[in-house]
């Protein structure tokens, strides 16, 4: 039995590395009792034990990774982890993982789901240039995060940003004195929805 545990031991680092080589999305973080899962999180684990990963097309993830049994190590460019240690590999199939690690006295479980492409997020599909369904106002979103608002041939300018970790636009205009807007916004095949206040629809259509 002691030779079987051994032998286990050993070969875990090496059928993890094999499970763990490709794109994993995050489909949901629990801290605690709360979800606060990010939106369109994604790690890229190379078979060189590289690792890069990001929401989106934004990259803001590059370092390494290794196992030693069941325990996941994830460091930074210069080897250093983000001091909370190994997240423990609570369960592992060809499709989907678990991880879970203690935070500041709250447990993390983090449940990845393999992909074989990164994946979409919401503000890579907002870049672009949308119509009004129901009039003339159009909206141009640029990847720098600026847009304009044109109603009735006048531009109006300013900043978008959407939330990490929920459905929320919002749109900073330049305009001294003119209040943010603030929707829930939900895709749909070529149309965005906006919501505000809980009852103004606003309906965009994709004119790229």
């Amino acid at each position: 039995m002691k030779l079987l545990k051994m032998l286990t031991l050993l070969l875990i680092p090496f059928l993890g590395f094999s499970q763990q080589e490709g794109i994993w999305e995050v489909s949901e973080v629990k801290v605690g009792e709360k979800i606060m899962t990010p939106q369109s999180k994604w790690f890229e684990f190379k078979s060189d034990g590289s690792l890069y990963g990001g929401n989106g097309g934004v990259i803001n993830t590059r370092g390494s990774y290794k196992m030693l049994g069941d325990s996941v190590y994830i460091m930074n460019e210069e080897g250093k982890d983000d001091g909370y240690g190994p997240f423990t590999l609570k369960e592992s199939i060809d499709s989907s993982m678990m991880w879970s690690r203690n935070e500041d006295g709250m447990e993390v479980i983090i449940l990845l789901e393999r992909r074989y492409q990164i994946p979409m997020a919401p503000w890579d599909l907002l870049v672009g240039q949308w119509k009004v369904d129901t009039g003339d106002d159009r909206y141009s979103f640029r990847w720098d995060k600026f847009f304009v608002h044109t109603v009735d041939g006048k531009e109006n300018w300013g900043i978008w940003h959407m939330h990490a970790h929920k459905p929320e636009l919002r749109l900073m205009y330049f305009e001294e004195g003119k209040k943010d807007d603030l929707y829930i916004y939900k895709f749909q095949d070529e149309y965005v929805k906006l919501l505000k206040d809980g009852s103004r629809l606003i309906t965009l259509k994709n004119d790229r």
